[in-house]
């Protein structure tokens, strides 16, 4: 009996196990997820950079407006006793012409302003205390002027007294403004306005001018320096009416404040260099006595 023997196919086993095909999705690579953010960056990095711009703009806006916000400083506070503060200006092309400089070489030479409360001792401070409240003696609440050199109100004895104490405190007030200008005290004559004022919350004409930004040689031009002795104190006897000097430097405000105190005496150049505006008055009366001086003998009030 014959037997058969089976060949064995080269390149296959006894018993081989089917080929089992895999249905899972191929494993992600590391170079696959790479190649997958190059082509689409993820949404976290495009906000952050949109966060940024917005903080940049947040940073460039706030530098802008604090940059160009006004600026404010005190030359004189209430609760100081100054000897004497002063700040050097450039004086104003508009106000000073160079045919003023070369006709009163020796008495326009720089422009300023200063403050002292040194100047005016208390019995003369006293006198002029006294002589406004005469001035003003009806209590009217209104704001109001007057002007020394005016024949509008006869005041009799009042006005005899008015022009001796004036009389009696001009030497020392053109002697300390020609020590601190640096020029002749003989070529100084007070002129007009020269006045007492009372300044209150009843706003009128006159009042309503000083709270505009303005300066003394715009309104009247042969004055060259300005004076103004303060006879009433800030919180005391009034609030607001703060005394203020304006400047403009490249487009940015610069207030200097003066607080007004009795027997505080300020003194300027009448031009565009010291432009100023007094504070609106709050409650109470600010009371003062400003005097004109100018270089021109012609112009002068004196008598």
């Amino acid at each position: 009996m014959s037997t058969l023997t089976q060949r064995k196919v080269p390149g296959k086993t006894e018993n081989a196990s089917p080929a089992v095909v895999s249905t899972d999705p191929p494993e992600n690579k590391p170079e696959d997820r790479s190649a997958k953010f190059k082509t689409h960056p993820p949404q976290l990095k495009s906000h952050k950079v949109f966060v940024r711009i917005i903080l940049a703009g947040c940073v460039f806006a706030l530098v802008y407006f604090t940059s160009n916000k006004e600026k404010t400083s005190t030359l004189a506070g209430y609760k100081e006793d100054i000897p004497l503060r002063e700040h050097k200006l450039i004086c104003s092309a508009d106000s000073f012409t160079e045919a003023e400089f070369e006709k009163h070489p020796k008495c326009i030479s720089a422009c300023k302003r200063f403050v002292t409360d040194n100047l005016m001792n208390e019995n003369e401070i006293s006198q002029l205390q006294e002589l406004a409240r005469k001035i003003f003696h009806n209590h009217d609440e209104s704001s109001e002027i007057y002007h020394i050199n005016s024949n509008s109100i006869a005041l009799d004895d009042v006005t005899k007294s008015i022009h001796d104490t004036i009389k009696s405190i001009q030497p020392k007030i053109i002697e300390n403004i020609a020590q601190r200008f640096e020029i002749s005290h003989n070529l100084l004559y007070l002129t007009s306005p020269t006045y007492f004022s009372k300044i209150t919350n009843v706003t009128t004409e006159y009042s309503e001018s000083m709270h505009r930004h303005h300066y003394d040689k715009e309104i009247q031009k042969n004055v060259h320096y300005s004076v103004v002795i303060f006879l009433s104190n800030y919180k005391r006897n009034f609030h607001g009416g703060r005394f203020i000097f304006v400047e403009f430097e490249k487009k940015k405000k610069k207030n200097h404040i003066v607080d007004p105190k009795a027997g505080r005496v300020v003194v300027y150049s009448a031009g565009g260099e010291n432009t100023h505006v007094l504070e609106n008055i709050l409650n109470g009366n600010l009371v003062s006595l400003t005097l004109s001086f100018t270089c021109e003998h012609e112009e002068t009030t004196e008598r």
